[in-house]
């Protein structure tokens, strides 16, 4: 379900392309790594979309 909001979402769409995302959200490493992979989406958005993005802090 996760990847069913970040696939559909406009905004992120225009940042990070689906590669991008089945990369960062491959399923061999989705549970063990998941608050490292959405830190990662979070960040390669931030550098896509600038700073004025809220802090995940």
């Amino acid at each position: 379900m996760l990847w069913d909001l970040y696939y559909s979402d406009k905004e992120i769409a225009k940042y990070l392309s689906r590669d991008d995302l089945n990369r960062i959200m491959s399923p061999e490493n989705v549970l063990p790594h998941a608050v490292e992979k959405t830190e990662k989406i979070l960040r390669l958005y931030r550098q896509r979309n600038g700073s004025d993005m809220v802090s995940s802090h």
